[in-house]
């Protein structure tokens, strides 16, 4: 049996259950197919439905939280998946409680200060104004060899415009290199963070379900997935691959 077969076998099966209302049975196979040991990871499309029916189920289940996490991934992996959004829509626990999620662990903050989208209008702001003062130079310029007189030197006007733009453009690589870094979602409340991956580690802090985590690298030990997460002031630790829905 292929894996492909295997992974439709167990949605199959998940589906089912949770047809019938074996709630617990649904959960756990659901769990199965979104685990980062899985033989056959899933699409994108994939992931999406499974985080959908796993929100409704917890939902059954008055676990609002698990269910607003599951609707973020589900929504997450996939933007226009109509029955996440349906869900949302209809359901009041998921519409007036959003789930906030918790960045302070995924974001510079160095890069926070400035919002990307004020460093747009300051890059559109700095290139018009340059083009306008590079046009009148360029217009001086020719005048000046019309009249056989000394061309004018660059104003300070687009001077501090050049100046200004390189930091713009600095800041905005930085913000798009940092956005491209993989992120996850704690998915279980008290997820332990260890100085090192393995059982009997020494454990660093606690982190709670709806926080979002830089992911710097993955590894096995004990026959365990773990994935080293990252904090803004760059503390690092290891947690159970299980604990973290990676986008």
């Amino acid at each position: 049996m292929s894996a492909d077969q295997d992974v439709n076998l167990v949605f199959n099966s998940a589906l089912d259950a949770q047809q019938k209302g074996r709630i617990e049975e649904a959960i756990l196979a659901y769990q199965q197919l979104l685990a980062p040991s899985s033989a056959s990871p899933l699409t994108k499309d994939q992931a999406s439905v499974v985080h959908h029916n796993l929100s409704v189920l917890y939902l059954k289940r008055d676990e609002t939280k698990l269910a607003q996490i599951e609707n973020f991934l589900a929504l997450r992996k996939n933007p226009g998946n109509s029955q996440a959004l349906e869900l949302r829509k209809q359901n009041d626990q998921l519409k007036q409680n959003q789930i906030q999620i918790d960045k302070t662990w995924s974001n510079s903050a160095a890069l926070t200060i400035i919002p990307a989208e004020l460093l747009f209008v300051f890059l559109v702001a700095i290139l018009i104004g340059l083009f306008r003062s590079l046009r009148v130079h360029f217009k001086l310029k020719r005048i000046a060899e019309i009249d056989n007189n000394e061309p004018p030197i660059l104003g300070l006007n687009p001077r501090l415009l050049i100046a200004a733009l390189f930091p713009v453009l600095a800041l905005l690589a930085i913000r798009f290199y940092d956005d491209q870094r993989p992120r996850g979602l704690v998915i279980l409340d008290n997820s332990e963070i260890s100085a090192a991956p393995g059982s009997n580690q020494a454990v660093i802090t606690t982190i709670n379900a709806g926080t979002e985590v830089l992911i710097l690298r993955t590894t096995e030990s004990e026959d365990v997935k773990y994935v080293q997460v990252q904090s803004t002031n760059q503390f690092s630790g290891w947690t159970k691959a299980n604990n973290i829905a990676i986008y």
